[in-house]
């Protein structure tokens, strides 16, 4: 049984993380997680042999049926929990760990744990348990888990959301060197600790939790209003100086556009994402200046309702390729960025581009021969001295804060 938690009058409801021993396929929750293989065969992989086992077949039925393709490290599967003490199982492909792309890859666990929370939020879920995610046959380094999981799980709870409860990190009995690195850093971020939370049964845990809306900066303050558990709204600006100094920007540089519109993305999930990378960024690099705003990205009318809704994630990023394989281009000229190179007219002649913030952290010029963006650095620039583009790879690294659509 979860203990009860004392809120105060007036407080919102807490999301409380429980540190766990048991096996995950034991787990009574809404959602479960499951770390396996991209091509969703759950034979092949010990946390998910397990939830196959207790599930029973049906469930690699549904993989088959619904996921015939498999997923990519950015998606997650969606399958019913049959015989498992759950409504949904989530089932997620990580990468590979890399050491030279330690720092992508942290971000893409806190991304999806992030997209995890939210969909689940979505479905009204009340609990999720994960596993220990990237331990054993990934082998991401333990001391890198327990803080990677727990901050994203903290970061989440700025949503203001107060539909989940409880989420739970699994930890098999005998992995005992990772239950080692989870205890003593929790007990050594503890915010709440419940104390009735001792071993009573056969099952040990340590519970923590965050009341919502006690951050200073959940969302912006020229932000309209939001529901707790509306996640995300697109408002259109008519007036006022949002308005007035864009459209002061489009008369000074692109005197022969007309706006049409200009909408305010209000987007949660991807603004908390957001701002949890720049914190890491500015831990990682004091001295260096970490975020540019202003910076404009034209693109198509196919792609607005998936930046809208995920951002400039990497399928976005596969089909917009810039001077990396993977990689979205941002620019402080706007007459580049809406040109049709960029700014593509739809079949009205109407285009579209964003106004964005960017993370561009410790930069590095573009030169030939360089293919892959190594550690410490976060982004590609055209020029060190006077940069005009930039170039990112991770998912949280730009927010689109407005879209406009125009016509020349």
């Amino acid at each position: 049984m979860t203990p009860k938690t004392n809120v105060a009058p007036g407080e919102k409801a807490c999301i409380k993380i429980q540190l766990m021993i048991g096996s995950i396929s034991n787990a009574s929750v809404d959602v479960i997680v499951n770390s396996t293989a991209g091509d969703l065969q759950l034979n092949n992989g010990s946390i998910s042999k397990y939830i196959l086992n207790a599930a029973g077949s049906q469930i690699q039925v549904e993989c088959n049926q619904k996921y015939p393709q498999g997923i990519s490290t950015s998606e997650i599967a969606i399958t019913k929990g049959y015989n498992l003490k759950c409504k949904k199982v989530f089932h997620l492909a990580l990468p590979d760990w890399n050491e030279n792309s330690s720092h992508l890859i942290l971000a893409n666990l806190t991304q999806i744990i992030i997209t995890c929370l939210e969909t689940a939020e979505r479905m009204e879920a009340r609990s999720l348990a994960f596993p220990i995610l990237g331990a054993g046959v990934l082998r991401y380094p333990i001391e890198n888990l327990p803080r990677t999981m727990y901050e994203a799980v903290k970061n989440y709870s700025d949503l203001n959301s107060n539909q989940i409860k409880v989420v739970k990190f699994m930890v098999l009995s005998n992995d005992t060197e990772i239950l080692k690195e989870f205890k003593e850093y929790f007990q050594g971020n503890r915010r709440g600790l419940d104390a009735s939370s001792a071993a009573s049964t056969s099952e040990s845990w340590w519970s923590f939790f965050w009341p919502f809306g006690r951050k200073t900066e959940s969302v912006p303050d020229t932000w309209s209003p939001m529901e707790d558990k509306e996640l995300i709204r697109i408002v259109k600006v008519t007036k006022g100086p949002e308005y007035d100094n864009i459209q002061a920007t489009f008369r000074r540089n692109l005197p022969s556009c007309r706006i049409i519109k200009i909408e305010r993305i209000q987007n949660k999930t991807l603004y908390q994402g957001y701002k949890a990378l720049k914190k890491q960024y500015e831990a990682e690099n004091p001295k260096v200046k970490i975020e540019v705003v202003g910076l404009w990205h034209g693109t198509t009318e196919g792609a607005v309702d998936g930046i809208n809704k995920y951002g400039f994630n990497r399928s976005y990023c596969r089909k917009n390729a810039t001077a990396f394989d993977e990689g979205v281009s941002f620019t402080t000229d706007i007459q580049n960025s809406t040109s049709d190179k960029y700014s593509t007219p739809d079949h009205n002649n109407i285009k579209r581009i964003y106004k964005c913030s960017v993370l561009v952290g410790k930069v590095i010029q573009k030169r030939h021969g360089l293919n892959v963006l190594q550690d410490p650095y976060n982004s590609t620039v055209d020029n060190i001295q006077r940069p005009r583009n930039y170039v990112i790879v991770r998912d949280s690294q730009a927010y689109p804060h407005y879209l406009i659509t125009f016509s020349n």
